[in-house]
């Protein structure tokens, strides 16, 4: 119920709002993954809460950032063009690009602790850390640029 009510709400209003569109669609996100657990009976760690929103969050900045650079390209008048059905300029490519960076760079920082030696159930994680450590570096920043 609350996932078809944001959506119908992103919708109608929220997807024409600089800046609260994409952290809408980062809880939309998140939100179903709540539903997922939810409907499987698991219980959703915190962790990974913290991991979903800022990594979704980044994901929607990218999304917007695409639109906005193809438009440019194809654009004459850098910064005056508008994103049609958003109110998104040309000029708002190096914030979202920032906002983007951060938030995926965040994302990789709650992963981090999740897997640091010294978090709560090290023993289990610790044979694993080396491997993600290396996925984690290996994959790099957010695709931005």
């Amino acid at each position: 119920m609350l996932y078809a009510i944001s959506t119908t709400v992103y919708s109608l209003r929220l997807k024409r709002m600089v800046l609260v569109d994409v952290m809408m669609l980062a809880c939309l996100y998140t939100i179903r993954i709540l539903a997922g657990s939810a409907a499987a009976g698991v219980k959703v760690s915190p962790w990974l809460a913290a991991f979903s929103i800022f990594f979704f969050l980044s994901l929607a900045f990218v999304k917007r950032f695409s639109e906005i650079e193809s438009m440019s390209l194809r654009s004459e008048a850098p910064g005056a063009l508008a994103v049609k059905g958003r109110n998104y300029r040309i000029s708002d490519l190096e914030q979202l690009r920032s906002f983007g960076t951060a938030s995926g760079y965040a994302s990789v920082v709650v992963f981090a602790l999740y897997i640091a030696p010294w978090s709560r159930r090290a023993s289990i994680r610790t044979t694993r850390a080396c491997g993600c450590w290396f996925r984690c570096f290996c994959s790099g920043s957010a695709g931005y640029g």
